[in-house]
């Protein structure tokens, strides 16, 4: 499968969507992941990513102490932890531009 494009993503959780946003910026992996500002997510802001990179139809994101969450595309610039475990964990690819 196709890799994800880097750009602005957000973060949907269970009930709230675009609780957070993130860049996947471009590059070789692993490349940077930057948390844009007014992130709400406990969560993910615990979890600190700071990188990500794509292989074998899996996203990665890699926290700053090592740990990691998979995620597989769904279609439509989505992608879903797997295996779906804990709470909902969807991010979806957004037009920076868009409020």
């Amino acid at each position: 499968g196709e890799g994800p494009p880097p750009g602005t993503y957000a973060l949907d959780r269970y009930r709230e969507q675009d609780v957070c946003r993130i860049e996947l910026t471009p590059g070789s992996a692993p490349a940077p992941v930057r948390i844009l500002d007014n992130c709400r997510d406990g969560g993910l802001t615990v979890f600190d990513p700071v990188s990500w990179c794509f292989a074998n139809g899996h996203l990665t994101l890699n926290a700053r102490r090592g740990h990691v969450v998979n995620l597989v595309a769904t279609g439509d610039g989505r992608w879903r932890r797997d295996p779906e475990v804990g709470t909902t964990f969807v991010l979806r690819r957004v037009d920076p531009a868009a409020p």
